[in-house]
Parts: structure tokens; C-alpha cells; sequence
């Protein structure tokens, strides 16, 4: 397999850009990523602003209008997320777009992907020095519709609500979107403020995926941020704290068909990225693949969960467990999980476990480099960081992790908190 050639210059004051030269693929990708503090007051505001910049500029003010600029250039497509890395809210506004080797006419489609980006991002449709009401209106619909949605997916909004409970007070506890009532309030004046304040303020990286040549692409947005007065915020730490004694518990009832049961152990310790192997395996290990322990024993051979899993976050030092449990069974689910994890703390698993481990995970970030899009996340991720690392030799990080480097891991975490959302009713006062 072909290895991507990956490189990173400094493009201004907290703006970097990172290209990744990879032919095998018929499309290419531009992504520009922003990090800020996440803030109450500001979340909701800051990620209308990227929907709405996805949505129309002033040269194309109307949703269709961009849509047909977007067939000329051959079917690209505009994307636009929001998400929590630790205590920052990233944004991510992009193009995906045909190589210009499979225009006709030698077409520089890359150069029409990249102007419309710009425009989109530096010269946004106003009315009276905010955001155009029409256009306004639409995307806080549907922010807010965005919002109220999550309700509905019951294992994300238990995870949603257990994060909170266990970051209460820090910015890592506040949702990607901000809070529906504060999303509610929002103005088109307040979404065009915090996009003035994202394009100042904000730490940048801007992606270049795929093949051709991406020197005149960079260079015209190295030419857009120039025209911004920049002052860069310097990203606060982030929060880190040990597990709470006593933990703390939350049941909250809503009618559903299978309760969910979420855990959360946090360590106080901070972990880079180039020492987080051996906690990326030690959660997959421990509920990641088939091959876990949360899916071998607790939902094969016991039977005692629809499903069960671990996530890691890498900025937060911390781990949770998500699982889907029949009512009667979350007690004894809750212990059989906890007895796992001790295991893994205890360095009490099979070599054929651990192995079986180290090569799924392996391979799966081996095998993000096949996916344009999983390679933009990749390096999307460091916009927070001054050097990135390349998905080949994250993989060979984790090939070379220890299972004593693993309960090593494990060992720094304790059981911060437990939130389940149970369909059963609460008792009668």
C-alpha cells in the first residue's frame, strides 16, 4: 500500500495548513478546521455561523443557487460539523470535489472548489450587517431541530447527559450544539458576531486531501486569512480531573423500551497524543471490537446487555461505558462491567485477547487511510496541536504497545460516575 506524503507549514499566526498527497483517489478535499474554548454563550451562535456558511455567500446567496454552482463544478459537495474535542468546540467547513486529471477540457476544478470554500467562509451573504433573514431563519430551524433530535437517539443523549454530569462545571460538560435554550435565543446579528470572532480568534488548519497541485490553493487562503485582523486566542488546558470520591449517580425515567446504562471513569492525569497509544488499545481491549471483553463476556456469555462498548477521550483522560440493559439486569450488568475493567487493571487477560486487539485496532487506522473523508478527520484533529502524526505511524505506535503499558493504563482510572435513563417509572412519594 502506497503511503501518503503529509506535510505541514505554518501558513500566519495560529493558521496551519497540512497536506496530504494521496493519487489513489478520484476526488480531492479542502476542510478548514477551527478550535475555540467552548463557551455556554457563544456554542450555538458559533455553529449556526458554519451552517449557515455551508449553506450560501454572497455571490450565491440561496441554498439553490449554491447547488447549482455546485453541479458546474461536477457534483462537489459542502460539508460543515461541530464537535467537542475535550473543552474546544471544533468546527469544520469543507469541499469534496473531482480531481481536475478527470475533467474535460483540463477544467481547474480544484481552483473553482477552492474560490467558491473562500467565499463561503470569508464573503457570507448579509443584510444590514448580519446574516440575510431568510437565509437565517432556515438554518436556526434547522440548528434547532438538530438539537431537539438528539432526544431521540437514546443511547447519544445518555451519553450526552452523563458527560455533563461527570464535567459539571467545565466546558467539556457543555453539548458540541451549545443548549436548546440558549440555541433558541440566538440572532442572525449574534451567528454573523461569532463568525467575525471565529475567523479572528480561532486556532485554524486547513486541509489539503487528495492529488494535483495545491500550491495556488493554499495560497489563496493564506491570501483571505491575511485580510482578517487576527488575535489568535491561546486555547486554555485541558481539564483533567481524578475520578470523584464517593462517585456520583443519576437516574433520570423516560419511557423507552431498554434502559441505558452509562459509566464514566476519569483519571487525573494529561496525556499527549503520542503517548496515547497504550490508552487507545487498553480501551479497545476493553470494549472496542468483537473481540473486548464487554462483548466476549458481558453480552455474549452472560447475555446481560443488547450491546456494550467503551469510548475514550484522549483531551479529557476519560472512559466511558455505554450499554443498552433490560431493567432487571442493570445492577448485575454494572458489577460484571466494573469486574472487567478490573482485569484489564489487573493485567488479567489472554495474550490471544490482547493480540487479537492490537491488530483490529491497527487495522483500523491503517484502513482509514483508504477513506478520503477518515483521513481528513484524521488530521483534522491536530488543529490543536503544533506537529500532526500520520495514521501509518499512529498504527505502528499501537503495534508496539505492551500488554504491561496497557494495565498500566487502565490502572490511572476509577469510576467517576453512573448515569442510566430507565424506562421503568419512578416510585410513588
Amino acid at each position: 500500500m502506497s503511503v501518503p506524503d503529509v506535510k505541514r507549514i505554518s501558513l500566519g499566526e495560529g493558521i496551519y495548513a497540512v497536506t496530504v498527497r494521496d493519487t489513489r483517489f478520484k476526488t480531492s478535499r479542502i476542510s478548514l478546521s477551527f478550535a475555540l474554548p467552548q463557551d455556554i454563550d457563544t456554542a450555538s451562535a458559533t455553529a449556526l455561523a458554519a451552517c449557515l456558511c455551508s449553506r450560501g455567500c454572497a455571490g450565491y446567496p440561496t441554498y439553490k443557487s449554491l447547488q447549482t454552482r455546485l453541479e458546474e463544478l461536477y457534483g462537489a459537495y459542502v460539508f460543515w460539523t461541530v464537535r467537542k474535542q475535550g473543552d474546544y468546540q471544533i468546527i469544520r467547513l469543507g469541499i469534496e470535489y473531482l480531481c481536475d486529471k478527470y475533467a474535460f477540457d483540463g477544467e481547474n476544478i480544484s481552483a473553482g472548489a477552492a474560490e467558491l470554500l473562500s467565499e463561503l467562509i470569508f464573503n457570507p451573504f448579509t443584510e444590514n450587517g448580519e446574516f440575510g433573514a431568510a437565509q437565517f431563519a432556515e438554518a436556526h430551524r434547522l440548528l434547532i431541530e438538530k438539537i431537539e433530535s438528539e432526544i431521540n437517539d437514546k443511547t447519544r443523549y445518555a451519553l450526552t447527559q452523563a458527560e455533563r454530569l461527570s464535567a459539571q462545571g467545565e466546558p467539556g460538560g457543555i453539548p458540541a450544539y451549545g443548549r436548546l435554550e440558549e440555541a433558541r435565543e440566538v440572532t442572525a446579528a449574534d451567528a454573523y458576531a461569532a463568525l467575525k470572532n471565529m475567523l479572528a480568534t480561532a486556532a485554524v488548519q486547513i486541509n489539503f486531501l487528495g492529488g494535483g497541485d495545491f500550491s495556488l490553493v493554499r495560497e489563496l487562503f493564506a491570501k483571505g486569512f491575511k485580510k482578517i485582523r487576527r488575535a489568535p486566542v491561546t486555547l486554555p488546558e485541558q481539564i483533567t480531573k481524578p475520578a470523584r470520591s464517593p462517585m456520583i449517580e443519576e437516574v433520570e425515567n423516560m419511557q423507552l423500551n431498554q434502559d441505558k446504562l452509562v459509566i464514566i471513569l476519569r483519571s487525573g492525569n494529561s496525556v499527549g497524543m503520542a503517548d496515547s497509544a497504550a490508552h487507545k488499545l487498553m480501551a479497545d481491549m476493553f470494549g472496542g471490537g468483537p473481540y473486548s471483553l464487554l462483548f466476549e463476556h458481558v453480552r455474549e456469555e452472560l447475555s446481560l446487555c443488547y450491546f456494550c462498548s467503551a469510548r475514550y477521550n484522549l483531551y479529557k483522560n476519560m472512559l466511558a461505558v455505554v450499554s443498552g440493559v433490560e431493567s432487571d439486569k442493570v445492577q448485575i450488568a454494572r458489577e460484571e462491567i466494573q469486574r472487567q475493567f478490573k482485569s484489564v487493571r489487573d493485567g488479567v487477560f489472554s495474550q490471544e485477547t490482547f493480540s487479537a486487539a492490537k491488530a483490529g485496532l491497527t487495522d483500523s487506522y491503517m484502513s482509514a487511510s483508504d477513506e478520503i473523508s477518515s483521513m481528513d478527520e484524521w488530521y483534522a484533529a491536530f488543529v490543536t496541536r503544533k506537529e500532526v502524526i500520520t495514521l501509518e505511524d499512529f498504527a505502528g505506535q499501537i503495534g508496539n504497545v505492551t500488554a504491561e503499558q496497557v494495565a498500566k493504563a487502565a490502572a490511572e482510572f476509577e469510576v467517576d460516575c453512573v448515569y442510566l435513563l430507565s424506562g421503568e417509572s419512578p416510585p410513588v412519594a
